[in-house]
């Protein structure tokens, strides 16, 4: 009995040390395991911020489809309504305006600028506008004047200068005014 049990210690150490040698063994291979499984997840962690971020590329695009499919919705109605009251390009004539530098008196410019309010018939399409009132003009002093003609002077500079000056630029009723007017009238055809 003492030779058996000699003989299980010696195995007994046998298969301790053949343990340890097979854990020593796996040692690098589970490391390499783990060092992939590491790899693995960092790898599916940067597909899943890449598709996190082509999802929401994604809904912005559906979501443009969308906005761009009510924006023409809304314009073929648009469409719709100007063809069914024949608000149709090919349906106005086109007169073009242009006054440059002429002198009107006050009333004449009431008038001129009420003819060009929209009606259902006509519309006018400014291009440009500009009233000059010669009355504040001949107040300014001599220097004052001269800087009114210069280039580098921007209107809002010239409000400025003759505010602070004070000198009220409205146009009274029999006071004559330089009118430059220029743009398209649009008359609706009667067809």
């Amino acid at each position: 009995m003492n030779v058996l049990i000699r003989l299980i210690s010696l195995v007994g150490r046998y298969l301790y040390i053949l343990v340890a040698l097979g854990i020593l063994a796996a040692m690098p291979y589970s490391g390499r395991l783990a060092w992939s499984a590491y790899q693995d997840f960092h790898a599916a962690r940067e597909r899943l911020e890449l598709a996190k971020q082509e999802r929401a590329e994604q809904d912005r695009r559906v979501e443009k489809a969308r906005e761009f499919r009510k924006f023409s919705e809304e314009a073929q109605g648009f469409a719709k309504v100007m063809r069914e009251n024949r608000l149709e390009e090919q349906n106005w004539t086109t007169y073009e305006v242009e006054i440059k530098q002429r002198l009107v008196n006050v009333t004449e410019l009431r008038t001129i600028l009420s003819n060009a309010a929209p009606t259902p018939r006509y519309y006018f399409r400014p291009k440009q506008l500009e009233v000059t009132s010669l009355l504040a003009r001949d107040h300014l002093p001599e220097d004052y004047r001269q800087l009114l003609h210069d280039k580098k002077l921007d209107k809002l500079m010239i409000a400025k200068l003759l505010k602070k000056l004070e000198l009220d630029t409205t146009p009274t009723p029999g006071e004559k005014v330089l009118l430059s007017l220029s743009g398209t009238y649009m008359v609706l055809n009667r067809n």
